[in-house]
């Protein structure tokens, strides 16, 4: 990022699993820091394109599409056109109503931190998410990894129910919506009691009221290695049955959790489309009530 003398224009989608969200918001936030002339255009597609008649309306009620938005960039970058283009928001994004709207920046400049605590009163049964105290009771829940034979989708379904195979945690219905926008961050205590390492995954996923027969969304999702959890670069052996505290970002976000839906976390340890792929057997144990969640919330608690 140091080098750029370019102005940059980024635009990527929102549910892109091959080149990931990381991949270009840590180069912008890199390029922020050092005053690189900045837009940005997050659409709800995956691999691709918003499609050249994607259209915005900015806040003075001119309607731009996205090929025209481009246009005008290289217009002003490359040829000093007065086209107005700076003086309009930097953020470009479609919300999952795929209408596209602006905002000043992005991570949203409201977005504030907040701590999500996990909780549980039964060794099995699924465990809550709280902003505000945790039960009395402090309990450890195990699972047993599975990942290379049982696929994510099926560890993310009926979350009100017990598995062996994951850890599901669920706040109460929202009374209104939730919107975050940014790096969530998963703060967990953890042992692995029968094996020398494991792999780490957490999902951040939208579930329905209880009772629901919508289908849960992943909104984003993150991985770690228990090795690595000091250093991408060096490697610390794990002492099998000891709690470690990890910690580690999932894929920066921009999403809306409805009011009356649930915010879930759902902790296991292969993912079978992400990391790499270990026999079965591996039994890991949370400590709910050390572990939270941490979310770029936009107006905060």
């Amino acid at each position: 990022a140091r080098r750029v003398e370019a102005s940059v224009f980024v635009v990527h989608g929102l549910n892109d699993w091959n080149v990931k969200t990381e991949h270009f918001a840590g180069w912008w936030d890199e390029l922020a820091k050092r005053h690189v002339p900045r837009k940005i255009w997050l659409h709800q597609g995956g691999h691709g394109g918003p499609g050249n008649n994607a259209s915005v309306t900015l806040p003075d009620g001119r309607t731009w599409t996205y090929k025209q938005t481009e246009n005008r960039w290289f217009d002003y970058w490359l040829w000093n056109v007065p086209n107005g283009i700076m003086d309009e928001p930097t953020a470009v994004l479609q919300r999952e109503d795929r209408v596209y709207t602006t905002y000043a920046n992005w991570p949203d400049p409201a977005a504030r931190e907040v701590a999500v605590k996990l909780a549980a009163t039964d060794a099995a049964r699924p465990g809550t998410l709280t902003s505000g105290h945790r039960p009395k009771a402090r309990v450890e829940q195990s699972f047993v990894d599975e990942g290379r034979t049982i696929h994510p989708d099926t560890l993310v379904a009926d979350p009100d129910a017990a598995s062996p195979n994951r850890l599901a945690y669920l706040s109460p219905a929202l009374t209104d919506e939730v919107r975050i926008s940014g790096r969530p961050e998963m703060r967990l205590r953890m042992a692995i009691d029968n094996k020398p390492d494991a792999n780490l995954t957490a999902y951040l996923v939208d579930y329905g009221p209880a009772g629901s027969t919508a289908e849960p969304r992943v909104v984003t999702r993150g991985w770690m290695d228990p090795q690595n959890r000091t250093d991408p670069s060096r490697t610390r052996p794990v002492k099998q049955g000891k709690l470690y505290d990890y910690r580690w970002t999932l894929e920066p976000k921009d999403y809306v959790f409805p009011a009356g839906h649930r915010i879930g976390v759902v902790v296991f340890s292969t993912d079978q489309e992400y990391t790499l792929l270990p026999l079965g057997g591996t039994k890991l144990r949370v400590a709910p009530n050390d572990s939270e969640v941490r979310l770029p919330v936009v107006g905060g608690r």
